[in-house]
This record gives structure tokens, C-alpha cells and sequence, in this order.
């Protein structure tokens, strides 16, 4: 993860332009409406947060280097996943595939973040062996 932080910016702007080009097309519903609602409603929270973890999808700290996970990373992977959710829901009328896409999603999230924390946990426990 060598200082990588994972920018959730070119995800939501691949999904915006194809809300956007879904949008202009006249190919629209309700579903492609909430995806780009809620990407909006990203960018907005992003560019307004003073705390810049919010734009990371999987944030570290450069100093130490260990990744650190939270509830404000979680809650833009989320609305990431439900606005992939609701842009395939609305584009294709199937959301038997788009649910799919949703358990994928979070349940990489989920995985990763064991992983995580099982880097850290070593990590951790080899900074204080260190200092003893």
C-alpha cells in the first residue's frame, strides 16, 4: 500500500459521467436520478469536509504506514456502492444483477478491512516490542 490512498474521486467521476451521458441520451428514471443524487450529494460533502480522509476510499497514515479505516470511510463506500447500485438498476431494469454488484462490493470492503486490521494489529504490536 506504499503510501497509496485509493481517491474515491475517479470512481464517483466515472460514475458521473455516465449518469451524465445516461442523462442527456433521455434515458433516464427514477433509479438514474438517485445515483446521481447521491454523487452529488458526495462531491458536495467532499468539498465542503475540512477533514480530507473523506475523499480516500481506503486512507493510510503516511507516517507510520499503516491504513487506517473508519466510519467516514465506510459511509463514502457506501454511498459509492448504492450509487453504482441504483446507475446499473436504472440503466439495464435488472436489479438482480445490480444486488450482486452491491454484495461484491461491500463484501470486498468487509475482507479488506480484516485484512487490515490484522496488518495493524502486527504492526502495532511490533512499534511497542520496539520501544520495550
Amino acid at each position: 500500500m506504499e503510501e497509496k490512498k485509493w481517491p474515491a474521486v475517479t470512481i464517483q467521476g466515472i460514475l458521473l459521467a455516465a449518469n451524465i451521458a445516461f442523462l442527456l441520451a433521455g434515458q433516464h428514471n427514477h433509479y438514474i436520478i438517485a445515483s446521481f443524487t447521491i454523487l452529488m450529494f458526495l462531491f458536495t460533502v467532499q468539498s465542503t469536509s475540512v477533514n480530507t480522509r473523506f475523499l480516500y476510499l481506503y486512507p493510510v497514515n503516511i507516517s507510520l504506514g499503516i491504513p487506517t479505516p473508519s466510519w467516514d470511510t465506510w459511509i463514502l463506500r457506501i454511498s459509492i456502492v448504492a450509487a453504482v447500485f441504483f446507475f446499473y438498476w436504472g440503466a439495464t431494469e435488472s436489479y438482480k444483477v445490480a444486488l450482486l454488484i452491491v454484495i461484491v462490493g461491500l463484501g470486498f470492503s468487509v475482507i479488506w478491512d480484516r485484512s487490515i486490521e490484522k496488518h495493524n494489529r502486527k504492526h502495532i504490536e511490533r512499534l511497542v516490542a520496539d520501544k520495550s
